[in-house]
């Protein structure tokens, strides 16, 4: 729960910087079909990775 904590926090901070107020949060497994990312498997994957994105970058968070 303190990985999300510390990642809220930087999420927020970005946010706040970039002008923006869209936040999109997404399973890690969900990547694999829109990129080319193939995570390692896992039986468990339940990672949640969050982005900001504006028009011009994508800040993608995921916590470790």
């Amino acid at each position: 729960m303190e990985r999300w904590v510390e990642t809220g926090a930087r999420l927020r901070n970005e946010l706040d910087r970039s002008g923006f107020d869209a936040l999109l949060t997404f399973r890690l497994e969900n990547l694999r079909y829109i990129s080319p990312y193939q995570p390692p498997f896992s039986s468990s994957i339940n990672l949640r990775v969050a982005a900001i994105v504006t028009q011009e970058t994508m800040l993608v968070f995921v916590p470790q």
